[in-house]
């Protein structure tokens, strides 16, 4: 578990200094490389969840992380016992989620409902839990991706809600009173996917994805400059917008559109700044920071980026 988890948590994060919420793109990256392995969802007829959760005496067979990683299959409970433990050693909170006659799972993106409001223009794919944001995930639909296993984990849980069936259990408070148990390690032999194509897969998924949040944002901007004229605050917005989901060029593009519409603008001058702060290009980011300064010396973002632009340029 740790060798499947931590080479790709470890390659997520080094590919791009992206400021999309990292629990989010980990979880991404993990289910990609699942569904790169292999792994398939196999009902277990002898242990059916489905007829067990009807009998409160029953007692499930479940597989240990390690033999589903084995086997390549499992049924809901077993790849959300999977998918959970993969989650967790590298830090990130997960939960249960329990529907009638079925189970599946959540992660924590480590944020407030008042945080992820922030940062998400749509948080209607959330569950807000005792003040923490979780993504439910579908693990059954591992075949078809984590933005569909997405999607369905929200479509499950809405209806179930609705009816008051729906219930989450956070790992975390079930160990206050139910211990982890450690399984019998073994002699795995793991052929992990390559490098590059957990790359393709993980970023064809972080494409989906941004872009389902972002371009609706987008397009009402673009509505209200067809309606109202064009306007370098407007412009500023919709680059902020880009820049939070780490689509820097498009992001620098509008910042530039605004400046063309107000030369002396300090936000778009910043922005850019902090874009190529960002991407490791200091030089550049002093230049922009520099020339904010020269029109507004007491901004304090302006002042901010002067100063870790500098300190990083030592």
């Amino acid at each position: 578990v740790l060798l499947f988890s931590k080479n790709t948590a470890g390659l997520i994060r080094d590919l791009e200094n992206n400021p999309l919420n990292r629990n989010l793109r980990t979880a991404m990256g993990l289910f990609e490389t699942l569904r790169l392995y292999g792994m398939n969802y196999i009902i277990d007829p002898d242990s059916s969840y489905i007829e067990a959760s009807k009998d409160a005496s029953f007692v499930d067979y479940l597989q240990f992380p390690s033999q589903s990683l084995t086997f390549r299959a499992g049924d809901c409970d077993d790849l959300s016992i999977l998918f959970s433990a993969l989650l967790e050693s590298v830090n990130i909170e997960s939960a249960f989620i329990t529907i009638p006659g079925h189970i599946f799972m959540a992660f924590s993106l480590d944020l407030t409902r008042k945080e992820a409001e922030q940062q998400f223009p749509d948080t209607s794919g959330f569950i807000f839990h005792e003040d923490k944001t979780w993504v439910p995930v579908e693990v059954t639909m591992v075949r078809d991706g984590f933005n569909e296993a997405w999607r369905v984990g929200v479509r499950e849980w809405n209806e179930a809600s609705s009816l008051d069936k729906a219930n989450i259990y956070p790992i975390h408070n079930a160990w206050q009173e139910y211990e982890p148990v450690q399984g019998a390690s073994s002699a795995l032999s793991l052929v992990y996917p390559s490098t590059e194509n957990i790359v393709r897969n993980y970023k064809a998924a972080l494409e989906e994805f941004t872009s389902s949040q972002v371009e609706p944002k987008v397009q009402l901007y673009r509505d209200r400059i067809q309606d109202r004229g064009d306007s370098a605050q407007i412009r500023n917005r919709i680059g902020v917008t880009y820049a939070r989901y780490g689509l820097f060029n498009n992001a620098a593009d509008e910042f530039k559109r605004a400046l063309r519409l107000d030369s002396r603008m300090v936000s778009p001058l910043t922005n850019l700044g902090n874009i190529s702060f960002l991407q490791d290009n200091m030089i550049e980011a002093l230049d922009y920071y520099e020339q904010a300064e020269k029109d507004d010396g007491n901004n304090t973002a302006v002042i901010a980026g002067l100063a870790r632009t500098r300190y990083e340029l030592e």
